[in-house]
């Protein structure tokens, strides 16, 4: 693990994520199948135990445009997903996925972008209700002088350098929930990959490793292989699935999601699935890498923290079919 940088946020104490690369002794909170238990030893103010929580509660295409056309199983509209009626809200277009035990949910087809993010604190004027565990969150713009924020010229690109509570309270906005359980709420102690939205729609419930597959593919992602840094969301065709038209599951940017340790201030919480900067599997092990669909890898910075190459995408139960 890499230290953390103090810095503010519009006056505001946060710590900022350096770059980073997990090894090969890289811990998963929650595992892939057959995979056992294993914890982490606490560095620089980077959670220590493998996951714990405690029961925090926790259509627009990518351009902003409103788009609920449904023409049975989903017409194409004019985002990067297929509308459906059966995932309505604010902001990226969703794709309807089915759990194990048949429960249907919602997921975001891509990061939520710049322009989506404006468009949440244009509306608020940048204060939305918050729970008590985000009570110090006292701004929810993307921290000043990180990374390269500027909605109206790259509107496309994922949303960064927020922290946990900005992307929980823009979920929550958009008529949406920051990816948690199945179901609703937040991933408490284990969680097999079936059992956990974000990790269930990238597995195709646990049975991929990877959201294209099963073994890991240079260059299909936006990973460290490239070397090209962010890129707008939906740009690599070759990142799709496990789900038709959910894209950048791996790679581009880390993401937020509601798996947390406890319900304190200083909680901290998962991200999953690497970014621009991460490393591949090493002798082809998704288990070293945290570009894998594997649900919530090693690293789960305090809450308050953010970088340039940290995201997040929402989630929702969908509507009942008519």
């Amino acid at each position: 693990m890499l230290p953390l940088e103090s810095s503010t946020k519009d006056g505001v104490s946060k710590r900022r994520i350096r770059a980073r690369v997990l090894g090969p002794g890289a811990c998963l909170v929650a595992l892939v199948v057959g995979v056992g238990g294993c914890s982490l030893t606490k560095t620089d103010g980077l959670a220590g135990d493998a996951l714990r929580t405690d029961g925090l509660d926790a259509a627009h295409d990518p351009d902003g445009r409103s788009d609920t056309s449904d023409d049975g199983d989903g017409g194409t509209g004019d985002g990067n997903a297929p509308a459906n009626t059966r995932c309505p809200g604010k902001g990226a277009a969703m794709v309807l996925v089915e759990s194990v035990a048949k429960v249907a949910y919602c997921i975001d087809s891509t990061e939520v972008t710049q322009a989506q993010y404006q468009e949440f604190l244009d509306a608020t004027g940048g204060s939305y209700g918050q729970p008590a565990e985000c009570a110090n969150n006292l701004s929810l713009a993307p921290v000043n002088g990180c990374g390269q924020h500027a909605p109206t010229t790259r509107g496309q690109y994922p949303v960064t350098c927020v922290d946990w509570c900005d992307a929980r309270a823009y979920c929550d906005w958009a008529g949406k929930r920051l990816c948690g359980k199945i179901g609703g709420g937040p991933v408490i102690g284990y969680a097999a990959p079936n059992e956990v939205e974000w990790t269930a729609a990238c597995s195709k419930n646990g049975t991929r490793a990877f959201p294209y597959g099963t073994a890991y593919v240079a260059g299909a992602c936006n990973d460290k292989t490239l070397d090209a840094g962010i890129a707008p969301v939906a740009s690599f065709t070759g990142c799709e699935g496990a789900s038709t038209a959910l894209f950048d599951m791996s790679g581009n940017v880390r993401e937020w999601i509601n798996a947390c340790d406890d319900g304190g201030a200083n909680r901290s919480c998962v991200c999953v699935g690497g970014a621009f900067n991460s490393t591949p599997p090493a002798t082809g092990d998704p288990l070293t890498t945290d570009l894998s669909c594997a649900p919530g890898d090693s690293f789960h910075p305090p809450a308050s923290s953010w970088g340039d190459d940290l995201g997040f995408r929402c989630c929702r139960d969908a509507l009942d079919a008519p």
